[in-house]
């Protein structure tokens, strides 16, 4: 679940034409864009602050869960946080102002995705119902790096098989 969570942003942040992950930048230096980071890995953030990261990017926070109901149709509410990001370049207000434009931009085409995903496919990403209802969004920052943006959560309800005991993974 986390590391097909991850793969599809990935994917999604290679996909948007405003991310462009993985893409050539035009930069000899750092010959393609580094704009997608997995937040239950910093050192990836900070390598790419030091490599050469490129705007706007997006970091696949972590996710969150509980219980929900009683066996034997126990589920699992699962929730996801994205960040959005960028870099304004000075901290004059406009600046400001557009970072925060272009950050919520690019955040509402993956919620678009995401429903998109679901809709057509069933799915987004590895979760099944995701509801539109109890997404959140709010502005962030700035971070130590001075950047800008959106952190966006996400509320998914799943089925939990996990909760079912095993006897099998036992040794007693």
């Amino acid at each position: 679940m986390i590391i097909a969570w991850q793969q599809y942003n990935r994917t999604l942040a290679a996909a948007n034409n405003l991310v462009a992950h993985g893409r050539p930048s035009g930069d000899p230096e750092h010959p393609l864009r580094d704009t997608f980071f997995r937040h239950n890995h910093l050192l990836e953030l900070e390598a790419g602050t030091v490599s050469g990261i490129h705007f706007p990017y997006v970091v696949c926070g972590p996710l969150d869960g509980m219980p929900v109901g009683v066996q034997p149709a126990m589920r699992k509410k699962i929730m996801a946080t994205m960040l959005f990001m960028d870099h304004p370049g000075s901290l004059d207000v406009d600046a400001l102002e557009q970072v925060q434009q272009r950050t919520y931009e690019v955040m509402m085409q993956f919620v678009s995705r995401y429903l998109h995903d679901y809709e057509t496919l069933g799915s987004c990403g590895p979760f099944a119902k995701i509801d539109p209802t109890k997404m959140l969004f709010q502005e962030v920052g700035p971070t130590a790096q001075a950047d800008y943006g959106w952190k966006l959560r996400l509320e998914f309800l799943e089925p939990a098989p996990e909760f079912s005991f095993d006897p099998s993974k036992w040794n007693d």
